[in-house]
């Protein structure tokens, strides 16, 4: 059985993930595998940030990226969309997704060793509600490769280890990429693999002034740190992270925002300050993940745009008021997550009673993270 790093999976994971997971954990073909999923790639080649679903590490065989997609249908039009079950229409295919993720793991490993540069490293798009033979149609495009595709049969005990295995030498054979020196990638060599990417890490506080690379470094371990703390609070709802200037909040509430969307939830990431909201816009381009503030969002909601005169009455009472007006009975909550920074300053009354009609569930049952500095409140006057 394969060892799955980390050791469980999130409850409200995407159904097809859930079904990987278990059936990579329990597969007696797959030992002296290591498996790492929900894996956040904060240095990704072509977007802000990332996140594999799967890192499939096979000894004597080779690395493979997947992308699950749990989605019943796909197809995709003579318009240039993709449409994957009930999902919003995007012209960014499951493969391209699953390429940058295989092309950014592949330059972090590289970076780091000189020994897996005769590895395979590959990636794989797995429809695990979809049966290959009706994946047909879409594999028969120049940007897609058969091989790749995987489907609902392979999540058979009989078929798991052979469909992934088999999806890595058919690369190496048609690349011809290291099919003479995968004898090299040892059990000891993909341990070593699993601890590059996700390695085991303390974080402490010192006095002493660091040198530069040693600054660097200290930063990235953290950054792992907060990655593997953000998955264990998956499996909390509702989040609440308090502290103050310059302690990662705000990176910690990206984070969070984008691995929802790459679960494909639908996910507000709100805030008060407009200055934050075209900080956090820049950092989020190319996710799907919705950033407004939450003055912009209520004026979508309420079709109305600010007067000349507008103050603090109207950005504070009749706003928030219009809003609620356009969200009584027969109101579809829009987002099934709400991801709130620098959430200290959307406490006023009315605020509030808006983002609760805003999430599935509402503030008290809803998918909520919220970031801020609580103890050194700072509601004041600031641009709108």
């Amino acid at each position: 059985m394969a060892r799955m790093i980390p050791e469980t999976i999130s409850n409200d994971a995407p159904p097809g993930e859930i079904a990987v997971f278990e059936a990579l954990k329990s597969n007696p073909g797959t030992d002296s595998w290591i498996v790492l999923h929900s894996v956040s790639i904060a240095r990704h080649r072509s977007q802000p940030e990332g996140e594999a679903d799967f890192i499939v590490v096979i000894p004597h065989i080779g690395i493979l990226v997947v992308e699950v997609k749990s989605h019943r249908s796909v197809s995709y039009d003579s318009s240039g969309y993709w449409r994957l079950g009930g999902d919003a229409p995007t012209t960014r295919s499951p493969m391209e997704q699953a390429s940058g993720n295989m092309h950014s793991v592949r330059a972090f490993l590289n970076g780091r060793t000189d020994l897996l540069q005769f590895v395979p490293v590959w990636r794989a798009v797995w429809f695990t509600a979809i049966e290959r033979a009706e994946l047909v149609a879409i594999a028969d495009r120049i940007d897609i490769r058969r091989d790749d595709l995987l489907g609902l049969e392979d999540l058979d005990a009989k078929q798991l280890p052979k469909a992934l295995m088999r999806v890595l030498k058919n690369f190496a054979t048609d690349h011809r990429a290291g099919l003479t020196y995968v004898d090299m990638f040892t059990p000891a060599l993909a341990t070593r693999v699993a601890e590059m990417l996700l390695p085991a890490v303390q974080v402490g506080e010192g006095t002493r002034i660091l040198p530069a690379s040693e600054r660097q470094r200290s930063i990235e371990e953290a950054t792992e740190q907060q990655a593997m703390i953000i998955r264990m609070l998956e499996e909390v709802p509702r989040v609440i992270i308090d502290g103050g200037a310059g302690t990662g909040k705000t990176h910690v509430a990206t984070r969070v925002a984008r691995r929802a969307a790459n679960r494909d939830q639908r996910v507000l990431l709100t805030m008060f300050n407009i200055y934050l909201e075209e900080h956090l816009r820049e950092v989020m381009r190319g996710s799907e993940v919705e950033v407004r503030r939450i003055h912009a969002e209520m004026m979508r909601i309420a079709e109305v745009e600010p007067p000349a005169d507008a103050d603090k009455d109207w950005w504070g009472e009749t706003l928030p008021k219009a809003a609620l007006a356009r969200m009584g009975d027969g109101f579809e909550p829009p987002y099934d997550m709400l991801v709130i920074d620098e959430a200290q300053d959307l406490v006023p009354e009315l605020t509030l009673d808006v983002l609760d009609r805003l999430v599935v569930g509402g503030l008290q049952h809803g998918l909520v993270w919220a970031t801020g500095d609580f103890q050194r409140q700072g509601i004041h006057d600031r641009d709108v």
